[in-house]
């Protein structure tokens, strides 16, 4: 007779990581991004004058409708009854996203001005989980901010606008000003990662996603009406924070959203790559 020996498969449990394995692991990553992040003043500063700039700009742009509404146009009736929300969201937003893009450059070109990157990359020799810790990071607080945020400012408008028109209750609006703020966040802090520079980043993310759409705008005929619309901090991506009723609408709420995240995610496709071919900068930044 042939006696056969029958092996036992293995049991896998959990492990808890090796001392001597200098590759941390992604989640050890988030945590230490979460650590740079809350223990950095920039971050409140940054997200107060969020808040701040946020509040003000929605009390301010649906106070003033409200006050004058008794002498406003026709047309300018219309369009506040077809899109409430926008006139909440949008002024707001078009501003706040200053404070989010400074601190999403301050998340990774201020290693760079401190001379702590060079530490962080040389415990990760596979440099794209960097970056992909540092946007998951930036995304879940920037989001759960500017969500509180977009709570108070709905309400706030509201209060000011329904004696005159409809709000209404659909969540996009207020879930699309956090989206949109983050996602233009995560495009910064691509930015800022190709370019190493805090002021540098600074100055070419505000022009890429305030000047040079409002210049496009004023190209001839359908030209400046495509510029404003798919660029970056146009209107496209500002429309998933609208009712989506405004009949010259280019896009869709949705579909303008689709656009600035593509350019988010192609940015980011970018820094990782760029991050990876570079060497590491030197102990101390000239930044």
């Amino acid at each position: 007779m042939t006696t056969m020996n029958l092996e036992q498969a293995p049991v896998r449990t959990w492990l808890p990581p090796d001392p001597t394995d200098p590759r941390p692991r992604f989640v050890d990553l988030l945590a230490a991004e979460w650590t740079k992040m809350r223990t950095v003043r920039s971050t409140f500063w940054a997200l107060l004058a969020m808040v701040v700039i946020s509040t003000a700009l929605a009390w301010v742009a649906t106070a003033v409708m409200a006050s004058q509404w008794d002498t406003l146009s026709a047309e300018d009736r219309a369009y506040l009854v077809a899109d409430p929300v926008g006139l909440i969201f949008q002024p707001a937003a078009s501003y706040a996203q200053i404070a989010i893009c400074v601190l999403a450059v301050m998340a990774i070109a201020g290693e760079y001005s401190t001379g702590t990157m060079r530490t962080t990359l040389a415990a990760v020799p596979r440099r794209w989980p960097v970056v992909a810790a540092k946007a998951g990071v930036f995304a879940v607080v920037a989001f759960v901010a500017t969500e509180i945020v977009a709570i108070g400012v709905y309400l706030l408008g509201r209060a000011y606008l329904s004696p005159h028109v409809e709000v209404g209750t659909d969540l996009r609006p207020i879930l699309g000003f956090g989206l949109y703020l983050i996602t233009i966040g995560l495009f910064a802090l691509a930015l800022a990662t190709v370019l190493r520079h805090v002021a540098g980043s600074i100055t070419a993310v505000l022009a890429l996603i305030i000047v040079v759409p409002n210049v496009g705008s004023f190209l001839p005929g359908k030209w400046g009406e495509y510029a404003s619309t798919y660029l970056p901090g146009g209107d496209g991506g500002q429309m998933i924070m609208s009712s989506g009723q405004n009949p010259g609408a280019v896009v869709t709420p949705w579909q303008g959203y689709g656009v600035l995240l593509a350019w988010a995610v192609a940015a980011l496709v970018l820094a990782a790559v760029t991050l990876a071919r570079r060497s590491a900068p030197p102990s101390r930044s000239a930044i």
